[in-house]
């Protein structure tokens, strides 16, 4: 997964709405038809409306690949790795109420890249939901699991065990999935 521009894709969340999408612009790299904050806000603003859309939509999509939402954000120009951080993004703030840190999805991709093609991290992030969910987890594990005594080592290694165990024990087996939708959308 290569992301673009993830400091424009932030940018353009903070239009949307504030801190999410200040979020989405500052952690994307470098977006092939936007290079400035200014660039980008010229041509983020002229398809706000539909941009917006595309992620209020993708809220309700049961697809864990939100593959239309994906081929909307692509359609207007964004690259498909940055469509999945912004759907990400997007959902995670709105859905479930968690801003991910600006921070994280570049460490994630990073990671995924370092690792061997075809790992379980890289497929496992080709997915939205399942960014998101790593982020969440990326962004908790140091306090929940290491009790604060993490090294950014043992952090990544514990994210690749993630992934590969997410993989071979959920995904792979085709459990069902119905009950995802009676989780509550938002703690409020």
């Amino acid at each position: 997964m290569k992301i673009a521009n993830f400091s424009i894709l932030y940018y353009y969340n903070n239009i949307l709405s504030n801190r999410l999408m200040t979020c989405v612009f500052e952690t994307v790299s470098a977006l092939s038809i936007m290079t400035t904050k200014d660039s980008a806000k010229t041509h983020l603003d002229a398809m706000g409306g539909d941009v917006e859309g595309i992620l209020a939509g993708s809220l309700e999509d049961k697809d864990f690949y939100n593959s239309q939402g994906v081929k909307q954000l692509t359609d207007k120009g964004f690259s498909s790795d940055d469509a999945i951080a912004m759907l990400a993004l997007y959902k995670s703030s709105k859905k479930y109420g968690y801003d991910i840190s600006e921070s994280t999805i570049p460490k994630i991709v990073n990671l995924a890249k370092v690792e061997s093609r075809g790992d379980p991290l890289e497929r496992l992030i080709k997915s939205p939901f399942f960014l998101a969910k790593t982020c969440w987890i990326f962004e908790h594990a140091p306090y929940f699991l290491f009790y604060n005594e993490s090294s950014a080592d043992r952090l990544d290694s514990f994210i690749l065990s993630f992934a590969k165990k997410y993989e071979s024990r959920f995904l792979k087996r085709g459990l069902k999935t119905e009950f995802i939708s009676s989780v509550p959308l938002k703690i409020e």
